[in-house]
């Protein structure tokens, strides 16, 4: 399972945290789309709703795809 690691709104990280994890930080509000992710095997740090849409099924808003 892959380990994520995220950053807030003063570029601090934090994690790792497991794909379920940074859902549920998503669907609480704690990550939005325009959150930087990244993990290992990533050249570079990219925004939530970039790997949302690719990795978790997820609209542009991050929510689950119909």
């Amino acid at each position: 399972m892959a380990e994520w690691f995220y950053t807030d709104s003063w570029n601090r990280q934090y994690g790792p945290v497991e794909d379920a994890v940074l859902l549920d930080l998503n669907e609480s509000g704690s990550i939005r789309a325009d959150t930087s992710v990244w993990k290992e095997g990533m050249p570079a740090w990219q925004p939530f709703i970039d790997v949302a849409t690719e990795v978790f099924d997820r609209d542009e808003d991050g929510n689950p795809a119909d």
